[in-house]
């Protein structure tokens, strides 16, 4: 028999952390991290919506909380995908920088260089689809010391 009133295993923790501090007034959410073996920061987050959670996270703290195999199977369930809010969650950013040495002869064939491979990659990603994200390819080829006269 399944003892859940939460519907989702977020509204769990957030049941669980209220029942722990009625029990014990000076329980705080550091308290309660610290029994998950979670940071305090992300179980903030998570209860506060901000963060999404996943069958792995449910697989690791359910039985932490005390939810037997069947309770567990019944959250991840539930366990919906969520897309990004794009004001909590980080992005995806790949940067990467290489400082070279060129000769301001060689400049024309690097702008077309780089013009081919950003209509390659554009090509590559194809046409844009529903269900797909939209990122922003930069290519930047600029002067790290002032030239001499």
């Amino acid at each position: 028999m399944l003892r859940i009133n939460a519907v989702n295993f977020v509204d769990h923790l957030r049941q669980e952390l209220l029942v722990r501090s009625r029990r014990n007034s000076s329980y705080s959410l550091r308290a309660f991290a610290a029994s998950l073996e979670l940071d305090p920061s992300t179980l903030s987050k998570i209860l506060r919506g901000k963060r999404s959670i996943g069958k792995k996270f449910i697989l690791q703290v359910g039985p932490k909380l005390g939810l037997n195999q069947q309770e567990i199977n019944s959250f991840i369930k539930n366990v919906k995908t969520v897309t990004r809010d794009p004001e909590s969650d980080p992005h995806f950013n790949v940067t990467e920088s290489e400082e070279i040495a060129i000769h301001p002869s060689q400049l024309p064939e690097a702008v077309e260089k780089i013009r081919k491979f950003r209509r390659s990659m554009a090509k590559f990603f194809g046409e844009t689809e529903k269900g797909y994200e939209v990122y922003t390819l930069s290519v930047t080829l600029s002067p790290g010391t002032k030239t001499r006269s």
